[in-house]
């Protein structure tokens, strides 16, 4: 079954501790090596800093998938740096200036009823904050699952995964000329068939009206073709 995300914000009940804020910093420098890292070896595969990253999480005590997380967004950021310049827009090496965390599900855990959350800053070692959690925030976790968490100094969004129903697949197509006065078919039964006419004599006259409207609406709007061309199309064609 087909799947969407949406991301839900929420703000946090007191400040975070130190030893998150620390993570968070830990976290933009490997996000930054991981930039520098793909780009001077050419890497572009979801997978090509694996390694590198078990070497940094080494480096700098971190959870493991911490690191991998933050080698997945370096190279979603290489990404959109070598599309630009393949069309010609001039910019500057992407950079992380503030700190920040994107956290897997498997390294954090959520009580949606007090409000409180546990993330893994390291094997066998865990830090806690608490968020501010609504009637709204609780009917929404309860109608998807979490798959990440994205923290800032100032508040905390959770990334949620639901299951969406089926595109609806139609069986019959049924073409109509709008711009006649009749609607024209064949009416099928057992072992008969007869010619069906409804008239629609009024087709007429509504699609004058809304041609007047039309027009009088591109000589007024003639300045601003952006509001004209919302204006015009509320008018029905």
């Amino acid at each position: 079954m087909p799947s969407a995300r949406r991301a839900l914000l929420c703000h946090l009940a007191a400040p975070l501790p130190t030893p998150i804020l620390s993570l968070m910093g830990d976290f933009r420098l490997l996000v930054n090596r991981g930039i520098r890292e793909a780009l001077e070896k050419n890497l572009t595969a979801k997978g090509s800093l694996s390694k590198f990253s078990e070497g940094l999480a080494r480096d700098y005590r971190i959870h493991g998938a911490h690191a991998r997380t933050a080698m997945d967004l370096a190279l979603s950021l290489d990404k959109g740096h070598r599309r630009r310049l393949r069309k010609g827009v001039a910019g500057k090496v992407p950079y992380c200036l503030r700190s920040f965390l994107h956290a897997d599900d498997a390294t954090f855990h959520l009580n949606a009823t007090t409000g409180h959350v546990r993330l893994s800053l390291r094997n066998g070692e865990w830090a806690g904050f608490d968020v501010r959690m609504s009637d709204y925030h609780r009917r929404i976790l309860a109608s998807g699952k979490i798959k990440q968490l994205r923290l800032t100094p100032s508040r905390a969004i959770l990334i949620l995964e639901r299951s969406v129903p089926e595109a609806y697949a139609p069986k019959t197509v049924l073409a109509l000329d709008t711009n006649e006065r009749s609607l024209d078919g064949v009416a099928l039964s057992r072992g008969r068939a007869a010619p069906v006419t409804l008239p629609y004599l009024e087709v007429s006259l509504v699609q004058h009206r809304h041609f007047v409207r039309r027009r009088r609406l591109g000589r007024k709007k003639a300045h601003d073709r952006r509001v004209g061309r919302r204006l015009g199309g509320q008018e029905g064609r």
